[in-house]
Parts: C-alpha cells; sequence; structure tokens
C-alpha cells in the first residue's frame, strides 16, 4: 500500500507540474526570447500564436506560430523595448537589456576622395568593367 501510494503521490506531482508549465508557456502574451542579445546581434522569439509585435517603431512580421526575429544594430543602446498585443487586443511592452560591444574598428586614412565617391564619370567605368 505504501509504495502504490508513493508511486500514486509522484505520478500525481508530475501531473502538476506539467500543468503549471503549460499554463506557464500558454499565458496570454507571453514572450521567449533567445539569441545573441547585444549590440550587432540578432535574437528569435516566440509569442502567443496570432500575436502582434513592434520593435523600434515598426511592425515585426510573426510566424503563424508565433516565432519571430529581430536584430540590434552596432550602436544600438542598452535597452530594447518590444510592444505586444495579443489576439484578445490586450497590450504590454517588454523592456530587455542590450549588452555593449566592443568593435575592433579599422581605419584607412588618406584615400583620396574620387576613390571613395566616385563621380559620374568613373562610375560609368565601374559599371562598364563590372559587366566585362
Amino acid at each position: 500500500m505504501k509504495r502504490w501510494f508513493g508511486q500514486l503521490g509522484y505520478a500525481v506531482c508530475l501531473g502538476a507540474l506539467f500543468v503549471f508549465w503549460v499554463i506557464g508557456t500558454t499565458q496570454a502574451g507571453a514572450l521567449k526570447l533567445e539569441g545573441h542579445l547585444t549590440q550587432g546581434g540578432m535574437a528569435w522569439g516566440h509569442v502567443t500564436p496570432g500575436s502582434a509585435l513592434r520593435f523600434l517603431n515598426r511592425d515585426v512580421r510573426v510566424g503563424p506560430d508565433g516565432l519571430f526575429v529581430i536584430g540590434f544594430g552596432r550602436d544600438f543602446g542598452d535597452k530594447a523595448k518590444i510592444e505586444i498585443t495579443t489576439p484578445d487586443g490586450a497590450r504590454r511592452i517588454e523592456v530587455i537589456a542590450i549588452s555593449k560591444r566592443k568593435y575592433n574598428i579599422q581605419r584607412i586614412d588618406g584615400l583620396p576622395k574620387k576613390m571613395v565617391s566616385p563621380g559620374a564619370k568613373a562610375l560609368k567605368r565601374i559599371r562598364r568593367e563590372n559587366q566585362l
């Protein structure tokens, strides 16, 4: 009897954990984000299917399964705001921390201006040579 109750208790606990996991993962507008949350990085995430997303004042394409991708420019600030609108119309804003990234920037000084910004004549020659 004691062994049977132990196995039953174990099964009930596992069942309860599963229910809490399902509730937690299907919470309205729940945002899951993975990837490189750093300047110059890219992240992919998941929201409740049917949700709308805005990032950097632009609509983000969200797949029918709730998957999306966002990126951060190399000079991105230390925080990013993601606005989520769930299928039932509820809206909320998630703020995520973006880490700074150190870049090894190399510069070439002293180039003639025509090499950096070629004129119309040089562009015509460059296009002709590219076709060859």
